[in-house]
């Protein structure tokens, strides 16, 4: 498990920092530098995600949260829903468009023994809220890598 910038005492949560304490990371400084659904590169991925700050830069930062909406899905015509409706997205920790280990934005480096444990993890593209029933489109720009059966360049 990617678990390296959890905290101590509460494993659920994640610690998202730029600062460097004795010459390693206080967390994970690579968290917003793509848009990406938190943990969908896990069979159960995070059912929310909220950020609290503690230290806030004095210049504004460009720091966006998203919320999961229905209405993208609601509004897509009837054949195009019919067309999604059983796609399957292929996720795997990392930016897709950045696998280059060496930089910010391909994600936390991780170790030979965490990269072993880590899968493929196939998640529908139209995927159904477990409370309301609502279906919401899952296969966003940075954690999902492919959709099973599509060419590359039509799946991106």
């Amino acid at each position: 498990m990617v678990d390296q910038f959890h905290h101590p005492e509460y494993a659920d949560i994640l610690i998202l920092s730029n600062v460097v304490r004795d010459g390693k990371p206080a967390g994970l400084a690579d968290a917003g530098t793509y848009f990406h659904t938190d943990y969908s590169y896990l069979e159960t991925p995070a059912r929310a995600t909220l950020l609290y700050s503690i230290q806030v830069p004095k210049r504004r930062a460009a720091t966006r949260c998203s919320r999961t909406s229905t209405r993208p899905t609601t509004a897509l015509p009837d054949s195009l829903k019919k067309k999604i409706e059983n796609l399957v997205a292929l996720h795997h920790y990392g930016n897709r468009d950045d696998l280059d280990e060496t930089s910010r934005t391909a994600a936390s480096l991780l170790t030979e023994e965490q990269k072993r444990t880590l899968r493929w993890v196939r998640h529908p593209v139209a995927r159904r809220h477990p409370v309301t029933g609502r279906t919401a489109l899952y296969a966003v720009s940075g954690s999902s890598f492919g959709i099973e059966g599509m060419p590359e360049d039509e799946a991106h």
